[in-house]
């Protein structure tokens, strides 16, 4: 049998295009004589679709998408295998299915068993679970076995869901298990996946087929990083990341699949995976340019904006900005207080040079004055005097990105949104906030990483202490921990979810106290981000819903 695996980047929503995008990998399936084409999960929406299936006239679009697709198949002598939601009148809600079209026919159909209603995941919300159990496809003499995403990680979960669509699927001794998924990027998942299907091919004695959804919508990044396993848990086809991909794979079911180049070895029970430093970072500063690409993209524009203070945060966003639209399409603006250094100016002149990007300098002297003279109770010191200038920044930042018909970026990391250190309708505006799933230490590493080899990012903005400069020598720590410090509480609270005992005995207690009382006053901000690319499951964004009224937990 003859597998084409299509990892496709479909829009949201855009039922016609990703239409085509299926037919036209229907074409290349055929020219290369395969037998069977597999698409992600809920390929002809996008996932996730989210309130779009709320609305009659995408509902009718689907229908209208799904007999295009029963046309296509009419005029192919190819098995599809397609994830679209299937809607059910008896009680008006759809299922998150994938359909086995052959010959103008829907000869198959099955449904997502277990619907995710955790994180990022709101399927409960939308889609009925599946009214049948499991099954499988018989096709040209084998039994083909289909699990959808959430159906295939219930072996990793046990105590999630009392089902479990692997086994019980496994048991009707299928010859090839297809997995079709849209399952999002985080760091370390994509080794994750490969681990657990090696696991489940050794386990069951079958070869996988994996095939992921690649795009980024909204905060979500999909990555792809689709798989062919054989039975006994080697890698023979492993998809590129963050790129649309469709290839072709001979497979000899009844022996397994031909061990042909390099293999990777299955996991050993126990084993503990260490991503080498320098991969983890190639991987986040990736992710980082493809989230960025495809939001510009698919909302419709080209040119983004920003503002560059000559600090870390700023630089590296600019360098991931080049990185994803080109030189030509990237506007930094240095907008210089009275408090500004030499150095920041200098900083953010050389990078954008560096860069080859559009620069221009915007003194904010003028405007600060005006403030000053107009309310001088209010804007002579304190907070609200150094609030007011990077609101000047944003409004002036959101002129010329109006101008251009352009995105502000903003360019916040995620220590300094956890702690509010940052102005609400100023350096927080924009609408993407590309860094805001990385800790300033992070920021840092993926600077030194990006300066590898042909350095754009100036040692000095790398060298110099982090300051926001809204007032004479001042610099982060007047009001922060080090970020060394910062990052491992915020590291241990969020994402390892340390309770305040544990956290008591690592940390100073006053340190923890002033960071914990300051990361939960400032929810009120968080809630107004610009859009956060989710690198992690404590992303700031769909999957965070930390009430913004109530005491700490």
């Amino acid at each position: 049998m003859r597998v084409t695996l299509a990892q496709l980047n479909p829009i949201l929503g855009d039922i016609e295009g990703n239409s085509d995008l299926i037919a036209d990998a229907i074409n290349k399936a055929l020219f290369e004589g395969a037998d069977l084409i597999v698409f992600p999960e809920l390929s002809l929406t996008g996932y996730p679709p989210r309130d779009l299936l709320c609305f009659p006239d995408f509902q009718e679009k689907i229908a209208r998408g799904i007999a295009v697709l029963l046309e296509i198949s009419h005029r192919s002598d190819l098995y599809i295998l397609v994830g679209a939601p299937l809607w059910v009148p008896e009680i008006r809600q759809f299922t998150n299915s994938v359909l086995g079209l052959y010959k103008g026919d829907m000869c198959y159909v099955q449904h997502k068993i277990l619907l995710p209603y955790y994180d990022v995941f709101d399927d409960r919300r939308y889609f009925c679970p599946s009214p049948s159990a499991a099954s499988f496809w018989p096709m040209n003499g084998h039994k083909v076995g289909i699990l959808i995403c959430e159906d295939a990680w219930a072996a990793l979960e046990p105590n999630r869901y009392a089902a479990n669509p692997v086994a019980d699927t496994m048991d009707l001794g299928v010859d090839l298990l297809v997995v079709v998924m849209a399952s999002p990027y985080e760091m370390g998942k994509s080794e994750k996946r490969r681990r657990h299907f090696q696991d489940m091919a050794c386990h069951y004695d079958c070869p996988i087929v994996m095939v992921n959804q690649v795009g980024a919508h909204d905060d979500l990044i999909f990555d792809g990083s689709s798989l062919v396993i054989t039975k006994e848990g080697h890698v023979k086809r492993a998809f590129s990341s963050f790129r649309s991909e469709i290839d072709t794979v001979s497979l000899c079911l009844a022996q397994g699949f031909p061990e042909q180049g390099p293999v990777v070895a299955g996991h050993v029970e126990g084993e503990m995976y260490d991503v080498p430093e320098e991969e983890t970072l190639a991987d986040m500063y990736a992710a980082l340019v493809f989230s960025l690409k495809e939001y510009v993209h698919k909302t419709g524009f080209s040119d983004v904006v920003l503002g560059l203070s000559g600090g870390i945060d700023s630089a590296l966003t600019a360098a991931i900005a080049v990185d994803a639209l080109g030189a030509s399409r990237v506007t930094g603006v240095a907008m210089p207080s009275r408090y500004s250094s030499r150095d920041s100016l200098a900083d953010a002149e050389t990078l954008a040079h560096g860069l080859g990007i559009g620069f221009q300098v915007v003194a904010i002297d003028t405007i600060h004055h005006l403030y000053e003279t107009v309310l001088p109770d209010v804007f002579s010191s304190g907070i609200a005097a150094e609030n007011i200038q990077p609101r000047i920044r944003g409004n002036l930042l959101m002129g010329v990105a109006n101008a251009r018909n352009a995105l502000l970026l903003s360019t916040g990391n995620k220590s300094e949104i956890a702690m509010g250190y940052c102005t609400l309708y100023g350096d927080m505006c924009g609408a993407l906030c590309v860094l805001g799933d990385v800790y300033k230490t992070e920021v840092f590493a993926l600077a030194k990483w990006r300066n590898r080899g042909v350095p754009v990012i100036p040692q000095n903005t790398i060298d110099r202490p982090p300051s926001a400069e809204l007032r004479l020598h001042q610099t982060d720590q007047d009001s922060l921990p080090p970020y060394a410090v910062l990052d491992a509480i915020l590291q241990d609270y969020l994402d390892n979810r340390l309770s305040t005992a544990a956290l008591e005995t690592r940390y100073d207690t006053e340190t923890l106290s002033h960071v914990l009382s300051r990361f939960h006053r400032n929810e009120y901000k968080r809630r107004q981000s610009a859009v956060i690319p989710r690198l992690r499951r404590t992303a700031f964004g769909t999957g965070y819903r930390m009430p913004i009224v109530g005491m700490m937990p």
